[in-house]
């Protein structure tokens, strides 16, 4: 009989918006079926970031690893990558031996996903707003992003400037202004990439309970080719978050 190693006593709920297994079982299943579907890994430590690369073999104590075309000498890498519900899961493991054409890691003690959602919220990098105009043609400028997806995003007033904003309220012309991460070589920051979204309806209006500050929460309206732009950048900041916790080795 097939053991069950997936029930919901298997994932711990994280702070972070993870969930995080211990479960030797339901680890080796997961990364055994991305092996057999060839889904495609990347792999991160510090600055570096792989070409994309494939699992070759798995067993109870190692993984093997299909060696990017560039490898530096690292000790500790996180192998992220999308199961089938397109939902980042990431492991973290020590290098142990590095052939012509293979990387050979320890066989993790922890898998992370991110908690199944329709669209994956990411805290932008500080200084990214939106601006937008209210149904009424107000215009309202420069307001910080306090998390934001391809489908919505949340975005947080002082009491006093809170706009005439109520849900189900259709906002219009909102504009993204999103840094990237990291900054130049130089040290500066980088400029901020702009995107454009025609319309988004307030689905929700709350108070953060850590900055009491008034938030929006907007969902939007987009055209396929404005999500798809969205989309795009959204996923160069998972990524990003996803590097977190790691130093280079």
């Amino acid at each position: 009989m097939k053991k069950n190693v997936n029930g919901p006593a298997a994932w711990i709920p994280e702070e972070n918006g993870y969930e995080r297994t211990s479960s030797p079982d339901l680890i080796r299943q997961v990364l055994i079926t991305t092996m057999k579907k060839r889904r495609l890994l990347t792999l991160l430590a510090g600055k570096y970031q792989s070409g994309a690369t494939v699992f070759i073999s798995i067993d109870s104590t190692t993984l093997t690893i299909d060696k990017p075309v560039t490898w530096p000498a690292l000790k500790k890498v996180r192998i992220v990558f999308k199961d089938e519900a397109k939902v980042w899961n990431h492991v973290t493991v020590s290098v142990i031996e590095v052939g012509k054409d293979t990387v050979k890691t320890k066989f993790p003690t922890e898998l992370f996903r991110l908690q199944r959602r329709a669209h994956f919220r990411i805290t932008p990098p500080s200084g990214s707003t939106l601006s937008f105009l209210t149904k009424s043609g107000d215009p309202v400028e420069d307001v910080v992003i306090k998390d934001i997806g391809s489908g919505g995003v949340m975005i947080c007033f002082d009491q006093s400037s809170f706009p005439a904003v109520e849900e189900r309220d259709l906002l219009s012309e909102i504009e993204i202004f999103l840094l990237p991460p990291g900054p130049r070589p130089d040290g500066s920051q980088k400029d901020p990439e702009t995107f454009y979204v025609a319309q988004g309806v307030c689905v929700r209006t709350c108070i953060d309970e850590k900055t009491l500050k008034k938030c929006l929460g907007v969902e939007f309206k987009a055209e396929p080719v404005e999500e798809m732009k969205l989309t795009q950048f959204i996923r160069v900041l998972e990524l990003d978050e996803l590097r977190k916790g790691l130093t280079e080795q």
